[in-house]
């Protein structure tokens, strides 16, 4: 037999304390046994006294085994009282320090029944104790649906990689509400049996603060952009201007006049589609993701651009139509680009240049050609922004994206620009790498992952011949021009029309005679009562009737929230002939 097999069984016996007690007895008796007897022969002749004390060696030995028993299960029993209270000592101890932590914790095995937890994640999941207790709660429960797989592909890195790995994703709570949420977690292995692990914290505060860095770089960027507007803006108005006074001078030539009013809508839908850019870019909204193709929003930010930076920059631009949709919100897109290009047009501010934009699909196979692309194999996007301007040095790029890092003088801009642009394409699972030399330029390559369906744009086909009709209508704007020339244009129409310039005394009619009209027609910003806030008055008193809202600009109302409240229709002004012509008979016919 093997000396060291049977050292270690030994002393594995003698820490098991049943073993020593069991073992020390044995010892006593057999020595009592041997050599007991053999004493009192040894001082005792007489055979009476002899069988005596033989009969009271019987009880000593019970006695005096009882007491050394006894002391010895003591010894014993103390030893493991103590552990004990150790071992509750520390998980009192840890289970304080894992209640007191500002997340959650949580352990579940490969099922994703919830095994060990905290009392902020019972709290926040509304689980009652006799739920989590009894092992009913899994995990991915308090992960939305549009999430989980992605949680669980998280997962199944994580026990490939056996590393910790954080995730972004969100938690429902007991109300149903949603939290975004910064996951950790760890895969272990114990007695036997296979664990997730880690923390979860809330990250709504950190989200509302990048927001407002983002809208604070965006402010920044419009500027930038202002020169360039204004000087757009002015061209415009010196068309309008211009081909208004023409007009004037020539009524009595019908085709002139007709040429001129025609230069004059061309120079206002130019400057709707300008201030529609700008609000696209600077408006603060909340992001939703949709599937959507990027070209035109590519295409509408180099538009403005090239209206903002000066002619000694050239814009060359290689949008590959057939490249599919990536899910994203355009303003994100939208904002992407502008900062990309607009860090470019620095570059090249004093010596002019080339800036080229392209945006092709690509194929990641695990193998690519670019260097430190920390993505998984799939279809993507690659939108490319390259300038011919300085570039930038070796040591820069190491801090390139990090927030109020700038190479750019005082006055020029705060730094916030690129580490949006990172924060943004990473929130949409994408990446960011960028290639530069001094004096030659910088290239920026933004990758993002293709999903499968594509946003449908408005398909309607306007007819050649607009939509009339021959319903009563009210339209309410305090600005008198644009109430009368809203009036003139359903009168065109065909309809009746009764326009009023207070949002009080448009409710005080309809109060009058609620049935009177057939639809009305509001703006949003208003004096004394919002159109908001007549649409509710008049679908309190008719919840059928029809109304649409008009706004130029509103930070209160988007079109989500408008048809939450019952409105039909949400117009952003200027509204053209068609537009109105269509949205009206669409309206009055649902």
């Amino acid at each position: 037999m093997d000396i060291k097999k049977v050292k270690i069984i030994i002393k594995t016996c003698l820490k098991n304390a049943a073993f020593k007690v069991a073992l020390i007895y044995a010892c006593l008796a057999v020595l009592w046994i041997l050599f007991s007897d053999q004493i009192l022969l040894l001082f005792i002749k007489d055979a009476e006294a002899l069988t005596m004390l033989q009969m009271f060696k019987g009880w000593f030995f019970v006695l005096a085994t009882s007491v050394i028993i006894y002391f010895l299960l003591r010894s014993e029993i103390s030893k493991i009282t103590q552990a004990q209270e150790t071992l509750i000592k520390e998980k009192t101890f840890i289970e304080k320090v894992i209640n007191s932590m500002p997340g959650i914790f949580y352990a579940f095995n490969e099922s994703h029944q919830l095994l060990k937890w905290n009392r902020n994640l019972q709290n926040l999941s509304g689980k009652s104790p006799d739920e989590m207790e009894k092992g009913k709660v899994f995990f991915l429960d308090c992960i939305p649906d549009n999430e989980k797989a992605k949680f669980i592909r998280t997962l199944d890195d994580i026990r490939t990689n056996r590393d910790n790995i954080s995730l972004e994703s969100q938690f429902i709570k007991a109300d149903g509400s949603k939290i975004p949420m910064l996951y950790t977690a760890g895969y272990i292995e114990y007695d036997s049996e296979r664990y997730f692990l880690g923390f979860g914290i809330d990250i709504s505060m950190m989200k509302k603060l990048e927001e407002e860095l983002y809208q604070a770089h965006k402010m920044e960027a419009i500027g930038t952009l202002a020169g360039g507007i204004a000087h757009d803006f002015n061209n415009i108005l010196g068309a309008i201007f211009g081909f208004t006074e023409m007009a004037k001078l020539e009524t009595d030539d019908k085709e002139k006049l007709n040429e001129d009013l025609d230069q004059i809508l061309r120079g206002a839908q130019r400057a709707k589609e300008l201030v529609q850019q700008i609000l696209t870019f600077s408006r603060k909204n909340d992001q939703e993701l949709k599937p959507l193709k990027i070209q035109a929003i590519i295409k509408e930010a180099l538009k403005l651009l090239r209206s903002s930076i000066p002619t000694t920059i050239e814009i060359r631009n290689d949008i590959n139509p057939d490249c599919g949709s990536v899910l994203a919100d355009p303003t994100q897109i939208h904002q992407v680009i502008m900062n990309l290009c607009t860090n470019a047009y620095h570059a090249m501010k004093k010596r002019g240049g080339v800036l080229s934009v392209s945006l092709q699909p690509l194929i990641i196979t695990g193998e690519s050609d670019d260097i430190n692309i920390n993505l998984t194999p799939g279809s993507y996007l690659k939108i490319e922004v390259s300038d011919t301007g300085i570039g930038i040095e070796k040591e820069a790029l190491k801090r390139i994206f990090d927030p109020y890092y700038t190479t750019k003088n005082q006055g020029e801009g705060t730094g916030l620009g690129l580490s949006v642009v990172h924060g943004i394409v990473t929130s949409l699972n994408g990446d960011i790498q960028v290639y530069s030399e001094p004096d030659i330029g910088s290239k920026f390559r933004v990758y993002l992952p293709v999903v499968s369906s594509g946003f449908k744009g408005n398909t309607h086909d306007t007819a050649a011949t607009l939509p009339t009709g021959t319903e009563y209508i009210m339209v309410v704007d305090d600005d008198i021009l644009i109430a009368d020339i809203t009036a003139r244009k359903l009168e065109k129409l065909g309809y009746s029309v009764t326009k009023l310039t207070g949002s009080i005394d448009a409710l005080h009619q309809f109060e009058h005679d609620p049935d009177l009209f057939d639809l009305i027609i509001t703006d949003m910003t208003m004096p004394n009562m919002t159109g908001e806030e007549l649409a509710t008055n008049i679908l309190r008193l008719r919840p059928a009737k029809k109304i649409i809202l008009c706004t130029g600009y509103s930070d209160l109302i988007n079109n989500e929230k408008a048809r939450q409240l019952g409105i039909r229709a949400y117009i952003m002004k200027p509204v053209v002939m068609d537009t109105l012509a269509v949205t009206v008979r669409n309206v009055l016919d649902e």
